[in-house]
């Protein structure tokens, strides 16, 4: 017993020593291979340094061979070296990365003198391209060139030697390494060796000693089972006798059982069927006759067999009146087809419901039913009668035409609401615009300091009385579940500092402190709607420094990290007038303020709180707030937000960034008289050619001379309106007419119109009254986009050359397949949202790749990829604005590749 217990002792030994031996192993291995991976890597490190080298002498050898034979071959073997040179400077510093004694060496003694020797070889070079130069001239540089070259030869031997007793080190640490596992491994294999010998003849021992033991309980398990045999047989032929007199006994039993049981069933059956029958037939006529349903049974060619009392009621006939009668003469000739179909499916065996018809009562007037219609089968399955059931709703439909009625009123009332808002819009921002234009061209003539201050104070309220304008659109466009949400990349440090930059002057004028902090954990950029997010901030942030008189204003930004968001929190904290606890519960409501005192003193529409928290809970976010009267308030303001990225933001340019656009000439279709003085001032200061007309039809005349490179077109004109002459200017069959850009300039700010305006073919919309920055970007980027003079067409020209390889012909069937394939994809693209079938798109993408390829055109290639992108996904936003794009784009490219094939010929 002692020794069977000592095997599993020794094999648990055993296995523990194997475990350790192969985590020693293990470890012995991962040692000798990073020795090696090490070892590998100062030898690449070696070779590239000696790579280094061979390229210098290389730069070297190529510019001699130029200088002495002129041989421009030697040129483009000079250039290959030096790119390969630079390529070795480059590795050899991502190899010696670890290494800031190589790393110094590289960039401080090397790198600097290779690429000062690369500058004089050069500008020794363009000397010798001139026809004066003398070799001789260049004796000089080949004397400085080869004194550099021995400081770098020396430098870089002195890096070469460094790695090189690395490389020994290395080496000695692999060897020890490698020489320690073999140790380890042949220790432990020795010990396993040995104690599994031990084991396995212990269980030797054990084992010849349990057979011993088992042959004996073989022995006594034999006369045991000898002597239950005989015992067993005896009571199993005991046993037979008794079963066989007990299964006599039991079928008879069961036999009379089963006869008093099926006797017994067969009664309760006929019973339960009488007592059902009774029941049903008693319930049906109590229900038939109490209910107010018309309740009816007819057979399959339509003869009524059973008709309710309530018929009566219903329609005014007795029930015998209706019996033996098909009843399609009561119903009415317009639903005759409908209740004939319903019922040929209920005699196909199907149940119908909610059939809705009208009947004709007794005294001629019709009245609107809802059936329930059942087929009644036999045990064939064949229908032999059909109920109904039919109720009066009457004042139902009654009750769906008031409310139908109700809703073409609301709808027409919304409609009238939209188009009054877009009208008021008009007609208030377009003296607007004069005030604040006019503002803005005083302020820019060196008024006088008094003069200043007044027209600062101008120019405030107009932008206030813009601000209200824009609140009440605002609230119009949520109201009316018409304003969407951007989703695009932004950075947000970038946003709220801006925020936080234009407010600041206003709390210096009310003499209190505004601070600002954003949590490191905040992230820079993210993914949202930047403009509604900048609403609600400048909002919250505005009210704090309206309603605070003295002390300070602080805005703090910081955020929760999540799995794959962030819930940032946009805190602002004031030591204003704080608003009563009972008006706490009502600032987010439409026209709401904390009192009428409030309004008289600090004005405003009660819509900016409103505004703010239904585009919090577009966005998903949430605003809270808390406040103590005459302590101040604290609103929060809370939004889930995934990170964005740096390539993908978004930038706007708000600022003019030179004094001019350049010699250009524009239209300005306005008829407004005042609004054309301040537009034609500001253009003018930017030295373009305005010419003014006050119609559309004014506007269309004008155009046909092809003077202008760019019209502004106002919408709402007499005579002609901005969307009827765009809409006839890009009809006009040149391409000049379809491709020239067209701004319009509107007072209203609704979103419908600027669908329609971009749908008549503009190229961008401005908001009156507009700001001259704005203006002035719009207008240079529109400009930019347009303006594709001969010196693109000569780059066109010389692309087509490199693949005609001097072939005129090839070069004009070339030009003209690109034309076929931007054509062919600029009908794909106009037949986009008209049907589900995108394999023309695809097609044509695919097709069109090679030629903007040969154009190079980044631009072109990248709206199209976007407007596959966006189809491909059913994304049709900004698709009117994208193709017009494109056409522009296309037109210009199609001219310039005629002109490129003209200038062939």
């Amino acid at each position: 017993m002692t020794r069977a217990k000592q095997v599993p002792r020794l094999l648990i030994v055993s296995v523990v020593l194997s475990i350790l031996t192969g985590i020693a192993i293990y470890k012995g291995f991962e040692e000798k291979r990073e020795a090696q991976t090490w070892i590998d890597h100062t030898n690449n490190v070696i070779d590239t340094t000696i790579k280094l080298l061979a390229m210098l002498k290389e730069t070297e050898t190529t510019q001699r061979g130029y200088l002495i034979t002129k041989d421009t071959a030697y040129l483009h073997a000079y250039s290959v070296a030096v790119k390969h040179l630079r390529e070795s400077v480059n590795s050899l510093r991502d190899l010696t990365v670890d290494n800031e004694q190589q790393t110094y060496l590289l960039d401080k003694k090397i790198k600097p003198i290779i690429e000062d020797r690369i500058g004089e070889i050069n500008q020794t070079i363009m000397r010798a391209q001139n026809s004066n130069f003398k070799f001789q001239e260049s004796i000089v540089d080949f004397a400085r060139g080869i004194s550099k070259l021995d400081t770098l030869q020396g430098n870089i031997t002195l890096m070469i030697r460094r790695e090189q007793d690395l490389l020994k080190e290395r080496t000695a640490h692999l060897k020890s390494a490698s020489n320690f596992t073999e140790r380890m491994i042949y220790a432990s294999l020795t010990l396993v060796t040995l104690i599994s010998i031990l084991a396995f003849i212990t269980i030797l021992r054990v084992n010849k000693r349990n057979i011993t033991l088992f042959n004996s309980l073989q022995d006594l398990n034999k006369n045991l089972e000898t002597r239950v045999a005989q015992q067993t047989m005896a009571i199993k032929k005991a046993n037979q006798d008794l079963h066989t007199r007990n299964d006599d006994l039991t079928a008879l039993n069961e036999e009379l059982q089963a006869s008093e049981e099926e006797l017994k069933s067969s009664l309760d059956q006929l019973l339960e069927v009488k007592n059902r029958l009774e029941e049903n037939e008693r319930l049906y006529r109590l229900v038939s006759e109490n209910s107010q349903d018309f309740i009816a049974l007819y057979l399959p060619d339509g003869t009524y067999t059973y008709v309710s009392p309530s018929v009566q009621t219903i329609l005014g006939y007795e029930p015998s009146e209706i019996l033996g009668t098909t009843g399609i003469g009561i119903i009415h000739p317009d639903d005759e087809a409908s209740i004939r179909g319903a019922r040929q499916h209920a005699l196909n065996g199907k149940t119908l419901l909610n059939i809705r018809f009208r009947l004709r009562k007794k005294d001629g007037d019709y009245v609107w039913v809802e059936s329930y219609t059942k087929p009644i089968i036999d045990d064939t399955g064949k229908v032999v009668s059909i109920q109904t059931s039919a109720r009066d709703i009457s004042v139902q439909k009654d009750f769906e035409t008031q409310l139908i009625n109700a809703k073409e009123q609301a709808e027409a009332a919304t409609k009238a609401k939209s188009q009054f808002l877009s009208t008021m819009s008009h007609e208030i921002r377009t003296p607007m615009n004069a005030v604040i234009g006019l503002t803005h061209l005083l302020l820019q003539n060196d008024p006088r300091k008094d003069q200043v201050d007044n027209l600062n104070l101008l120019k405030f309220s107009g932008e206030n009385l813009l601000t209200i304008i824009n609140d009440i659109l605002d609230f119009s466009k949520i109201e009316a579940e018409k304003l969407s949400l951007e989703n695009i990349h932004f950075n947000l440090h970038d946003l709220v500092s801006t925020i936080v930059n234009i407010n600041i002057t206003k709390a210096r004028d009310k003499g209190i402190r505004l601070d600002f902090d954003i949590d490191n954990n905040t992230p820079t950029v993210v993914q949202g709607d930047p403009v509604r997010l900048n609403q609600i901030i400048t909002n919250l942030l505005s009210n704090a420094i309206k309603f605070t008189n003295y002390g300070s204003v602080k805005l703090i930004v910081n955020a929760e990290v999540h799995e794959k968001s962030f819930k940032v929190h946009f805190i602002i904290k004031d030591t204003g007038v704080g608003i009563p606890k009972e008006k706490l519960l009502t600032i987010f409501e439409s026209f709401s303020q904390a009192n009428n005192e409030i309004t008289r003193k600090f004005g405003g529409t009660g819509l900016g709180l409103t505004i703010s928290k239904r585009l919090a809970d577009m966005m998903g976010g949430h605003i809270a707030v808390e406040s103590i009267v005459n302590k101040g308030s604290v609103f929060t303001f809370s939004l889930v937000m995934e990170e964005g990225r740096f390539e993908e933001t978004q930038h706007t340019k708000t600022s003019i960034t030179s004094p001019s656009i350049g010699q250009r000439k524009i239209l300005l279709v306005e008829d407004n008289h005042v609004n054309q003085v301040v537009a034609t001032s500001f253009l003018t200061n930017w030295n373009i050619a305005v010419d003014c007309v006050d119609n559309g039809a004014l506007a269309v005349a004008k155009i046909r001379s092809k003077a202008y490179d760019l019209v502004l077109m106002d919408l709402e004109m007499p005579e002609m309106d901005g969307y009827t002459a765009t809409m006839t200017i890009r009809k006009m069959p040149e391409t000049y007419f379809q491709s020239i850009p067209i701004l319009a300039l509107t007072a209203s700010a609704m979103s419908e119109v600027r669908d329609r305006a971009l749908s008549s073919g503009m190229t961008d919309l401005l908001t009156k009254p507009f700001n001259p920055a704005e203006l002035y970007e719009k207008i240079r980027s529109l400009i930019t986009i347009g303006d594709r003079d001969e010196t693109d067409t000569k780059d066109l020209s010389t692309k087509l050359d490199l693949y005609a390889d001097g072939n005129i012909e090839f070069k004009r069937e070339l030009a003209g397949l690109i034309v076929e394939n931007l054509k062919e994809l600029q009908g794909a693209i106009h037949f986009i949202g008209k049907t589900d079938n995108l394999d023309d798109l695809k097609r044509a993408v695919h097709k069109v790749k090679t030629s903007l390829a040969i154009l190079g055109d980044d631009a072109l290639t990248d709206l199209v990829e976007t407007i596959r992108e966006k189809a491909l996904a059913g994304d049709h936003s900004d698709l009117i604005a994208m193709t017009q794009r494109y056409d522009v784009i296309t037109n210009k490219t199609t001219e310039q590749l005629f002109r490129a094939m003209r200038q062939t010929t």
